[in-house]
């Protein structure tokens, strides 16, 4: 896939995001529409593993160097859903959704047991 200019997040699964060509500016964690470009904003390159915890809204605001990447999501986890914060939500369902999502065994990119979950549990 090539770059993602629309900022989303995925309530109902984490990400696994993997760059393997080329270079891009990721936004983490700000959301559209609220007019605020004040999220956290990280480069990833060829070889660049990053999970995304759901719920974190995401983008890239430019690439380089013919960008892709691949997204891949845990395997008990249903179809990704995307979220574009267009339209109202029921903000207490959507945070029992997103604090409900599975947590993996293992880190996807490491095999480490203690790897995402450790992390994961840090976040929450």
């Amino acid at each position: 896939m090539g770059k993602t200019e629309i900022r989303h997040f995925h309530p109902n699964s984490h990400e696994c995001y993997g760059a393997f060509q080329g270079s891009s500016t990721l936004l983490l964690g700000a959301a559209a529409g609220d007019g605020n470009e004040t999220g956290l904003k990280i480069t990833v390159r060829a070889g660049d593993v990053l999970v995304l915890p759901a719920g974190t809204a995401h983008s890239s605001v430019d690439s380089q160097g013919d960008y892709r990447y691949v997204g891949v999501y845990p395997q008990a986890s249903p179809r990704w859903r995307n979220e574009f914060g267009k339209t109202p939500i029921d903000l207490r369902a959507l945070r029992k959704e997103i604090f409900g999502v599975y947590l993996p065994e293992e880190d996807p990119s490491n095999t480490n047991q203690d790897g995402l979950s450790y992390t994961s549990k840090t976040l929450y």
